[in-house]
């Protein structure tokens, strides 16, 4: 794997870009984190060619080659305040079997005051928004729990033959 980061800094506002490549795979991300106030921000952007998830994951069952651009821009890295925007379109792209075509898009979108929220999911495939006075932080222990709930019945009934069941994080249990 070869790679190349680069990182200026003034004050507490930081610029970077990293490239990561590995044979035909690549990864490139580039933005700015600003540290200046209460609530940080950030605005991210990059590309992924031929990307497999699965290798990063260190997966047998999962497997992907990857071919997008995202954004991210959002404030907060503490869960219980995190506001953010993100996107993702592909290029043809598959994962396991599954062909994405071109155009593929998918958005998330976390929006938090006081004490409501609401989490915006919209693609190609499904849109899912919560909304309700609620933390991300609770949303993101209770979907953890519906994960692993689906995860123990896939493996169950074996529908996918060999699966890995998902378990929480420990901390996200408390």
């Amino acid at each position: 794997t070869k790679g190349t980061l680069s990182l200026r800094h003034k004050k507490q506002l930081y610029e970077g870009a990293l490239s990561l490549s590995n044979g035909s795979e690549n990864l490139a991300v580039q933005g700015t984190v600003n540290l200046n106030s209460a609530q940080p921000t950030y605005d991210l952007t990059g590309t992924t060619y031929k990307l497999n998830v699965g290798q990063l994951l260190q997966s047998k069952n999962f497997s992907t080659d990857l071919n997008s651009r995202f954004t991210l821009q959002g404030e907060g890295f503490d869960l219980r305040q995190l506001n953010l925007q993100s996107s993702v379109v592909c290029a043809p792209s598959v994962i396991n079997d599954v062909v994405l075509p071109n155009g593929t898009a998918a958005t998330l979108s976390i929006a938090q005051q006081g004490t409501a929220s609401r989490v915006k999911v919209t693609s190609d495939f499904f849109d899912v928004t919560a909304e309700g006075h609620y933390t991300f932080e609770d949303l993101t222990a209770l979907g953890w729990m519906a994960l692993s709930g689906i995860s123990h019945e896939v493996a169950r009934l074996n529908i996918w033959g060999e699966t890995a069941q998902l378990n929480p994080p420990a901390n996200m249990l408390t």
